[in-house]
């Protein structure tokens, strides 16, 4: 019986091969050296922005455009994200050093309720979004202003070299 690789096996093999001097190179740095490093290739890898605001017309970063790329790169790097709620009203992020486990970097934010019928569901939301927005702060992911995003309106559609034309 023999067993083929698949597409599973590959992203694996890649995921844990180590380049020697790389690795002890990284387990000298302090969190925030990596944090800084890991920042500019996790901006580098993003490609996909798939969720859309139909009401205002943006669209903006899901957990699922950069989530795996930041798993990955997070290994390569030896640090792990922790997401928690320290209270009831705050939200936070922990990056990790794995070769020294009190080496953390942290990021808060404020836990706002979120109304719904079902409470279960505002808790999801909270969750997501709370993790959304850590984890786009920690790494220093960029997307629209949303307080910007709405359409200017338009109210005069002559250019400014149709004005000055003298007839």
């Amino acid at each position: 019986y023999k067993m083929e690789k698949n597409k599973t096996t590959e992203v694996n093999e890649e995921l844990f091969h180590i380049d020697e001097e790389f690795d002890k190179q990284v387990r000298q740095m302090k969190v925030l050296e990596r944090l800084a490093r890991i920042r500019i290739e996790v901006q580098n890898s993003l490609e996909t922005i798939s969720g859309y605001n139909d009401t205002d017309d943006y669209t903006y970063f899901e957990l699922k455009d950069f989530m795996p790329q930041v798993n990955k790169i997070f290994l390569k790097y030896r640090v792990i994200g922790k997401f928690f709620f320290p209270s009831t009203e705050q939200s936070q992020l922990d990056i990790i050093n794995l070769d020294d486990y009190e080496d953390e970097v942290s990021f808060t934010m404020i836990r706002r309720p979120y109304n719904m019928q079902n409470q279960m569901q505002a808790e999801g939301a909270i969750n997501t979004y709370s993790k959304r927005y850590l984890y786009m702060n920690a790494l220093e992911i960029c997307e629209n202003d949303q307080l910007n995003c709405s359409k200017p309106k338009v109210e005069n559609k002559e250019t400014p070299a149709e004005k000055n034309t003298v007839n």
